[in-house]
């Protein structure tokens, strides 16, 4: 791990740490420990979305159309690691955090994004945003700033670990919608985004003073 990018990890480091803070003490609900899961799950469902762990690729995560997310091994594919009862409608993306192997995102068209911590059955964070969701990124700059994507084009942007009410910023289309926002891609070199739907249409967005 290079020194510029320790800062980053810090970032998502605190925040799990803060949170894991309120749960134990009943601020923000019910410990997690009783949340733990058991090994064996089946799994059951059509597969929607799959994401391999970074530091491990036999470890992958698949999203399907009940709501659920499994974390299954190349090894095993009948029976998964885990089962998280993520969403209420069909989970479009799954993606880890490439700087904590641990934590991982969910994207359903249940309006919901919510921040998972493998193993623990209660999401972090959930965020709502008034919509069916198309697709999630994590930053390749920050470990704690995640883009959401909705169906009716609009980008939004948190830091979970500055502010997690609201995001930083909410950006339109500004060509009139004609189809559907499937997915979303920083780039890891630039601050910008791509933003790609239907009939192959694709969006180009700088990101101007967020540093994502």
């Amino acid at each position: 791990m290079s020194p510029s990018a320790a800062p980053e990890v810090a970032a998502i480091e605190h925040l799990i740490q803060e949170l894991d803070r309120q749960m134990t003490c009943g601020c923000s609900g019910p410990s997690s420990l009783p949340n733990l899961c058991f090994l064996g799950s089946p799994v059951v469902g059509i597969g929607t979305c799959v994401a391999f762990r970074p530091d491990d690729e036999k470890e992958m995560l698949v999203g399907v159309d009940t709501g659920a997310v499994f974390q299954c091994t190349t090894i095993d594919t009948i029976h998964a690691l885990t089962r998280y009862p993520a969403h209420t409608g069909p989970v479009r993306q799954v993606l880890w955090n490439s700087y904590h192997s641990h934590v991982f995102v969910s994207c359903s068209v249940d309006w919901t994004v919510k921040v998972w911590i493998q193993f623990t059955l209660s999401p972090l964070i959930v965020l709502d945003l008034g919509g069916a969701v198309s697709g999630v990124a994590w930053s390749p700059f920050n470990s704690s700033v995640v883009v959401a994507l909705s169906d009716e084009g609009r980008v939004h942007v948190y830091d979970l670990f500055l502010r997690r009410a609201r995001p930083l910023c909410v950006q339109s289309l500004v060509q009139r919608r004609r189809a559907s926002a499937t997915c979303v891609c920083p780039s890891p070199r630039h601050p910008v985004l791509l933003v790609g739907g239907e009939r192959c249409a694709f969006h180009y967005f700088p990101t101007h003073t967020i540093y994502i």
